[in-house]
């Protein structure tokens, strides 16, 4: 499983206790002999996961495309944000 972190804007469960997972049309369970994460299911922050659930009667690549178009400035700022940084260091407080 992937973990909880908003493919719109990188935050992560620890930083967004109130976000949630969303399946999408395209979603597939895994069979109890498979290892990984099941298809068309994402997990989105409080400030993204409204309009996720808006766009869950979508194929996840379809309704990812659509928020990031809405949110734009989200992406980019989490990118210049982090870019330096692993994932594990953004909770590392020096």
């Amino acid at each position: 499983m992937r973990p909880a972190i908003c493919k719109v804007c990188n935050i992560s469960a620890v930083q967004s206790p109130n976000g949630e997972w969303v399946t999408f049309l395209d979603y597939k369970s895994l069979d109890e002999e498979e290892i990984g994460h099941p298809d068309g299911l994402e997990w989105f922050c409080e400030n993204h996961i409204e309009a996720a659930k808006l766009l869950s009667h979508k194929n996840y690549s379809d309704a990812l495309q659509e928020l990031q178009k809405k949110y734009p400035v989200a992406i980019s700022n989490t990118i210049e944000k982090n870019e330096n940084k692993k994932w594990w260091q953004q909770f590392i407080k020096h």
